[in-house]
């Protein structure tokens, strides 16, 4: 086995790692503000600069905030940097939907064939009670509920299929 030279860590590196660490090990309802700049560089044993460029790097990464006025406090979002790294790769929201759009196109007819194909016979009676409310009368699954009866068997098929109202109701 062959031996790697090990890098030392920056200052600011590892400034960085200690308040994320902080961040991490906060609780829920501890203070979500950190220390002025000038006292967590005297904490740290560092100049402001490193502990500013290391806030910058956690604010960056979705950890930090900072406010002009209000300093700086834990946020722990760590998606904003993905999410905001991730629209640079994807086309503009209504290319977006038409694609999305179209993909549905190709595959749900096939997702439709499937699911009929192995829908029991109750399935298929939940299906055609909810075709039927489109009509504007009705079904008897919708009267047996206003009265406050549910046929024991409809209540997991309609679980199962509760988008099949949805769906077939506009």
């Amino acid at each position: 086995m062959g031996f790697v030279p090990i890098k030392p860590k920056s200052l600011v590196e590892e400034v960085a790692d200690q308040l994320a660490k902080f961040v991490f090990a906060l609780q829920p309802g501890e203070p979500e503000h950190l220390p002025a700049e000038r006292k967590l560089a005297e904490k740290f044993g560092v100049a402001r600069g490193v502990v500013r460029e290391a806030i910058k790097r956690l604010e960056i990464q979705g950890l930090l905030e900072v406010r002009q006025g209000s300093g700086v406090r834990a946020v722990k979002q760590l998606h904003k940097s993905l999410n905001a790294s991730l629209e640079f790769l994807l086309p503009e929201r209504m290319e977006r939907l038409k694609q999305a759009t179209q993909t549905r196109i190709i595959i749900e007819p096939d997702i439709a064939a499937t699911a009929a194909g192995l829908a029991s016979p109750e399935d298929a009676d939940l299906v055609s009670y909810c075709v039927d409310s489109k009509s504007g009368e009705l079904s008897e699954f919708d009267r047996l509920q206003q009265q406050g009866r549910s046929p024991a068997g409809f209540a997991p098929m309609e679980r199962r299929l509760g988008w099949a109202r949805t769906l077939f109701s506009n």
